[in-house]
């Protein structure tokens, strides 16, 4: 079993209500390693909105996973009950007058008893991707699928089921981080995901014509430890993560894959390492591009002597990637994880750092916002769930959309039990 999976595969579900409360977000320095912050003036106030499932169940792990493009959002819960009891199941969430409202349940027709149906989620426009890295292909036990819905009437209706061209055993297709979809392109991550180092990974896209989906490509690299860890796709441009790649002077630092699509072909644009790698830093945990802008999840990387985990800034000039920023939250402590989940939109990115503690109780969460000013990235929030409880994993999912942000805590405590878990969104312009 996946590390992550090991730790988080025991939790259900809660009540569609919305409470709302109100988050102090500081405003904070964020340029390479250092952190400081700005006159208390600068400081400006959110507004948390909750989100729960209309059937609440405990141990589903509602905000595992979470996705947004517009006015819709998709939250997983990889332990809800599907069409069987346990098989995943994912909601989908529309804003209306400004508030959010679950319009419905997606999960799959034929899911079986711990398919992992949640696990990953991405959505662009009226096309939802969701992994389901534990569902049997053919004879292969756990070899791993991903579902595509497409919205038609206001209803989500199942277009395809993707399997891996080659099905391995417990094989990590379309596992944690391991989905991405962007227009008529769909990017699944195939067998590297919390596997040994010796593990090398692919990414097999898809392509829709019509309403049919065939696979247009399978993407690798030669010699490179968990290629595939992670993986983004935002139009023409493909990132993938590589954990436990090798830096200059630092082995198992981490890495991260560019490829830019010329003529129907992913064509390598570049190999990014972090300036000031460190021997298992975990550069590539999770990865996110949006135009010329990427941001990678370090995290172990090292700020000051200590290892909270951080998120490495490239921007693209022409075909050529250079590290803009190392953002590091102002208040992190060793083992935070920032970086274990990001997300970027235009200029804005969103990091989780799950495993946070606060007010003495663990691992219940934090997410951090880093935007650019006058040329500098700076922290303008940091994110934190008013109802917080000691393994929440607050920043397991992160999504952002121009200013609208979802935080998942998918091992949440709420009234109906342990685990449940809980969805948090935010609006950066303070609606």
């Amino acid at each position: 079993m996946r590390y992550r999976n090991q730790i988080t595969r025991a939790f259900r579900t809660c009540v569609n209500f919305g409470c709302t409360a109100m988050v102090l977000l500081g405003c904070l320095f964020a340029h390479g390693a250092a952190a400081q912050t700005v006159p208390e003036q600068a400081q400006r106030v959110l507004r948390e909105h909750r989100l729960f499932p209309k059937d609440p169940m405990a141990g589903s792990r509602f905000g595992y996973s979470a996705g947004i493009s517009g006015n819709t959002m998709v939250i997983g819960a990889f332990v809800a009950d599907g069409a069987t009891p346990g098989s995943g199941a994912a909601y989908v969430f529309e804003r209306k007058n400004d508030h959010w409202v679950q319009s419905a349940k997606i999960f799959a027709n034929d899911g079986a008893e711990g398919d992992g149906f949640g696990s990953s989620a991405a959505i662009d426009g009226d096309t939802i991707i969701v992994g389901s890295p534990f569902s049997t292909v053919g004879t292969m036990p756990g070899a791993g699928v991903a579902y595509i819905f497409h919205r038609e009437k206001n209803a989500w209706v199942q277009q395809a089921k993707l399997e891996p061209p080659v099905p391995a055993f417990f094989g990590g297709f379309g596992d944690d981080l391991g989905v991405s979809i962007s227009g008529d392109t769909a990017a699944v991550a195939d067998g590297a995901a919390f596997q040994p180092p010796s593990t090398f990974g692919a990414i097999s896209t898809f392509t829709r014509k019509g309403s049919r989906w065939t696979q247009s490509a399978r993407v690798r690299v030669a010699n490179e430890p968990s290629f595939a860890t992670s993986v983004s796709l935002n139009r023409d441009t493909l990132v993938v993560g590589a954990l436990n790649g090798n830096a200059p002077g630092a082995e198992f630092a981490g890495a991260a894959y560019v490829f830019q699509r010329k003529q129907n072909r992913w064509v390598q644009q570049a190999r990014l390492t972090a300036s000031d790698a460190s021997p298992s830093g975990g550069l590539g945990f999770s990865a996110a591009v949006s135009g010329d802008l990427i941001a990678i999840g370090a995290i172990n990387a090292q700020v000051n002597g200590h290892a909270p985990g951080a998120i490495y800034v490239f921007g693209r000039d022409n075909d050529n990637w250079k590290q803009q920023a190392k953002l590091a939250a102002s208040d992190g402590m060793d083992f935070d994880l920032l970086g274990f989940r990001v997300a970027i939109s235009g200029s804005t990115v969103l990091g989780g750092a799950e495993n946070r503690s606060l007010h003495g109780d663990v691992a219940v969460g934090a997410a951090y916002v880093f935007q650019p000013h006058d040329g500098t990235w700076m922290q303008t929030a940091e994110l934190a769930a008013t109802d917080g409880t000691e393994s929440a994993l607050f920043g397991c999912s992160t999504a952002v959309d121009g200013n609208s942000l979802v935080v998942g805590a998918g091992g949440q405590t709420t009234k109906v039990g342990q685990g449940a878990g809980e969805a948090y969104t935010y609006q950066l312009d303070g609606r």
